[in-house]
């Protein structure tokens, strides 16, 4: 009898300590107290394979890399959706989009569960974000419990700003906030369309009559909305391009056309006492009731004929930006990525320097990739579920993680809130659908999806590693595709038909998409109106075609 009990005891005893000890299984949480300092710092539109994480002869991204050397990074993270706002609200809540009903950028985020900020200022944390684009402006729901938010965008015609400038900003509520246990999100969006690093300097201006009325950088994507005042008769409006210096002397870059989108002259009040011609060399698209402009020359005129016997006011509206070739991109967002690594350096050094870095743990990761022509020919995010435009980076380091360098479980944005209150030993609540990096992580399969109008159509996609299967319902060919994560670096190959994959795994793959991909495009409810300025800020991002 004595026997049968210690026997039980001894099972008990091992059960109970399996139990105690699970949870440290592979994990790369040291538990202590948790760091003063925690930042989520989110690396806008950059693509993990502009990701260099060797720690010698490293001119690409040096500090990432030793930032990774300290912590560890995940080599198969992924976007839930290629664009800006749900992507990152995705992070503060995690919760896919189709749950948060934030399919767009310039939706509004009326998620009444409390965000990852809310807990952990309930928790104690003093809280602060800076941002450096409008598509995460405050305005749209996300940040909404921030201590302090800071937008602060530089000038009045662009909803952007530099690596540079966030650092300004940043280095300036850190201050502020050094004595407290403090929650930091700092966004950087330098690899962000146009492409260009800031060292590039040149001018673009409108001039009315020989006067120049207007100037912004040439490389900025400006919005310009002008009030003239015609004389009567004959009126001209020059439009400059500098190209800068700088890039001239390169001869990898090319400028292919600059673009005038938008573009309206209309007089106040309307009359036909006006006339337009405009340079000969423009081509003008028509979409609906939008016009766009190109030319290849950085010098235009535009004459405006003002036939009455007074002076008329004129409204003069468009967004400028100079359109470097394909292979010219794929150079300049490299450097924009670095760029951008270099300001993190710099943000790293602050911390250091203000002796703070040692109590810090830093989450860092993209909210999506980019396109660079590979696939069809696409510039930017927002449409396709491919690899390029998902795969993000993902770094975890500072105060109690463990190094551990690369893993390659397949993790996602849903696992940031997760992740952040677990180094603040906090516990995760239920609602929550993501993991905490720092544990055990089992094989799981990720949802993503994009949605019309910003895309060209609703879109959605399964990944079970190592195959992603995507639908796109609105193509009349090439619907399905089916691709090698492992074998594929970009995701481009599709080989739904190879008799390579076996046809049972093909057939379970596309019926999970598909159920998802009705049961979720029926979700979808029609897009809301946006203010006049709230689509000035989307537009002049490229956001809205």
């Amino acid at each position: 009898m004595m026997g049968k009990s210690m026997k039980i005891k001894t099972v008990f005893l091992i059960q109970v300590l399996f139990f105690f000890f699970l949870p440290s299984i592979n994990c790369t949480l040291i538990k202590n107290t948790p760091p003063d300092y925690i930042f989520l710092i989110t690396l806008d539109t950059t693509r993990a394979d502009h990701i260099d994480y060797s720690l010698k002869e490293n001119s690409l991204t040096p500090h990432l890399a030793e930032l990774a050397s300290e912590g560890s990074y995940f080599s198969n993270a992924y976007s839930l959706i290629p664009i800006t706002l749900p992507s990152h609200l995705s992070m503060f809540y995690s919760l896919p989009p189709h749950i948060l009903k934030v399919y767009n950028n310039g939706e509004p985020n009326l998620c009444p569960l409390p965000s990852l900020e809310k807990i952990l200022k309930n928790n104690g944390y003093a809280t602060g974000a800076v941002i450096s684009l409008g598509s995460v402006s405050r305005r749209w729901g996300i940040g909404k419990d921030f201590d302090s938010f800071i937008e602060n965008f530089r000038k009045s015609y662009i909803w952007y700003k530099t690596a540079e400038q966030v650092n300004e900003d940043a280095f300036a509520f850190i201050k502020e906030f050094e004595k407290k246990k403090s929650f930091f999100w700092i966004h950087y969006s330098d690899p962000h369309e146009p492409y260009f690093p800031p060292y590039y300097k040149g001018n673009f201006s409108v001039s009315l009559n020989g006067e120049k009325i207007f100037v912004s950088d040439s490389i900025e994507r400006a919005l310009v909305k002008l009030e003239l005042t015609l004389k009567p008769g004959k009126n001209t409006v020059t439009l400059e391009t500098e190209i800068p210096e700088m890039l001239q002397k390169d001869k990898r870059l090319k400028i292919n056309y600059h673009e005038f989108k938008d573009f309206s002259i209309i007089p106040e009040p309307e009359t036909k006492d006006m006339e337009i011609i405009y340079p000969d060399e423009w081509k003008k698209s028509v979409f609906g009731k939008r016009i766009k402009f190109t030319t290849k020359k950085p010098h235009s005129v535009i004459e405006l004929q003002n036939k009455s016997d007074h002076n008329m006011k004129v409204n003069l509206k468009f967004i400028q930006r100079m359109l470097p070739t394909v292979s010219s991109m794929k150079i300049l967002y490299k450097q924009e990525v670095t760029y951008m690594d270099k300001h993190l350096g710099e943000l790293i050094d602050y911390l250091k320097k203000n002796k703070m870095y040692k109590n810090s743990a830093f989450v860092i990761i993209g909210d999506h990739g980019e396109g660079l022509g590979e696939y069809r020919g696409h510039i930017g995010h927002i449409d396709y579920l491919n690899k390029i435009f998902v795969k993000v980076p993902l770094i975890i380091c500072g105060k109690n993680i463990k190094k551990s360098r690369g893993r390659k479980r397949v993790v996602s944005c849903l696992d940031i809130a997760p992740t952040i209150l677990d180094i603040a030993q906090i516990k995760r609540p239920d609602f929550m659908k993501g993991n905490s990096l720092l544990r055990s992580l089992k094989k799981e399969k990720l949802l993503l999806e994009t949605y019309a109008p910003e895309a060209r159509g609703n879109a959605f996609s399964i990944i079970d590693f190592p195959y992603q299967i995507i639908i796109y319902p609105y193509r009349d060919k090439g619907k399905v595709e089916l691709i090698d994560l492992e074998k594929d670096e970009q995701g481009l190959q599709n080989i739904i038909n190879s008799p390579d994959v076996g046809s049972e795994l093909k057939a379970g793959l596309l019926r999970m998409v598909q159920e998802k991909a009705e049961e979720l495009a029926n979700q979808r409810k029609k897009k809301p109106k946006l203010s006049e300025e709230d689509e000035e800020i989307l537009r002049s991002l490229g956001y809205i075609k």
